[in-house]
C-alpha cells in the first residue's frame, strides 16, 4: 500500500486490514466491491503499520491509541484532523468533544457559569424534548434513543461548569474556534461577537448547540464506502452505525 497520506482529506475514514486481505480485495473481488481501495476520502491501513517508522502525527496518534487492529474502521475527528475514533464509539466521542469545546469557549469569554437547560433529540423529522433544569437523574425510558445518543445523554445531563468569571478574551476565543475547526459554527461565532461589544456586554444567554452535526458529517464518509464484509472481519452493520442520523442539541444557559 502507499505511504500514509499527509493530506487529511484523503484519510477521513481509515480501514485497517492485514496484508493478505488487502491482496484478496485488490485481485479477487469484482471492481464494484474493491472500489473502497481507491476512495478519495478513505485510506486502507495495513496492520504492518504497527512497525512503521513514518513520522506522521496522525499515524503516531493511531498507533499510540492501539487502533491498528484488523477490521477496525476509524473516523477522523471533525475537530482535529490527526485524531481518530473507532466507528462504534465515534459519535459519542465527537459529541462529547463538541461539548468540551463549548464550555472551554465560554471560559475564554469570561463565563461564570454554564448549565444545561434542555435536550432536543431529532429523528426522522420528529423532535423529543427533555427539560433538565433541576434534574439529577434520568429515567431509563427517557434515554431509549440511538445507543450513542443515550450514552452522550447520560454523560452530559448533569454537566454544570462554574468559573470565577472575568473579562472576555475575544482574540483568544477566535483563535480557539479556528484551531479546533469550529469557525464555521455560526452559533459559537455569534457568541464571540456578542461578548465583544464592550459598551453593552451580554451577561446572560441561552444558546442552542448541535452536538452531533459534525459527528454525523464525519461518519457519512464511512457510510458511503462499499466495504466487503464477508470473511475479512469487518463488522456487518458498519453502514447502519455510520448512517445513524439522530441529532442531539442542547439548550445551554451561560452566565457572564
Amino acid at each position: 500500500m502507499s505511504l500514509f497520506p499527509e493530506n487529511h482529506s484523503k484519510r477521513r475514514a481509515i480501514l485497517v486490514l492485514n496484508e493478505s486481505d488487502i491482496e484478496h480485495c485488490r485481485y479477487d473481488l469484482p471492481p464494484d466491491e474493491r472500489s473502497f481501495l481507491y476512495s478519495e476520502e478513505a485510506f486502507v491501513l495495513p496492520t504492518s503499520a504497527l512497525s512503521s517508522k513514518e513520522e506522521c502525527p496522525a499515524l503516531t496518534n493511531i498507533l499510540d491509541s492501539d487502533q491498528v487492529r484488523h477490521g477496525n474502521i476509524l473516523i477522523q475527528s471533525p475537530y482535529d484532523r490527526d485524531v481518530y475514533a473507532e466507528l462504534s464509539e465515534a459519535k459519542e466521542v465527537f459529541s462529547m468533544e463538541k461539548m468540551r469545546h463549548f464550555t472551554r469557549l465560554c471560559q475564554i469569554l469570561g463565563a461564570s457559569k454554564v448549565q444545561i437547560k434542555q435536550v432536543d433529540i431529532t429523528k426522522q423529522g420528529a423532535t423529543s424534548n427533555l427539560n433538565l433544569e433541576g434534574r439529577t437523574t434520568l429515567a431509563t425510558a427517557e434515554v431509549s434513543f440511538e445507543s450513542s445518543i443515550s450514552k452522550v445523554l447520560k454523560n452530559v445531563f448533569s454537566i454544570s461548569s462554574s468559573y470565577s468569571g472575568g473579562q472576555p478574551d475575544i482574540v483568544g476565543a477566535e483563535q480557539y474556534l479556528r484551531k479546533n475547526l469550529l469557525w464555521n459554527d455560526s452559533v459559537l461565532r455569534g457568541l464571540v461577537d456578542q461578548r465583544g461589544h464592550q459598551s453593552n456586554q451580554i451577561k446572560d444567554q441561552n444558546i442552542c448547540i448541535n452536538l452531533t452535526r459534525e459527528a454525523n458529517k464525519s461518519l457519512s464518509v464511512a457510510a458511503k464506502l462499499n466495504l466487503p464484509i464477508k470473511n475479512i472481519g469487518i463488522q456487518a452493520n458498519y453502514r447502519e452505525v455510520a448512517s445513524a442520523s439522530e441529532e442531539l442539541s442542547l439548550t445551554m444557559n451561560v452566565v457572564f
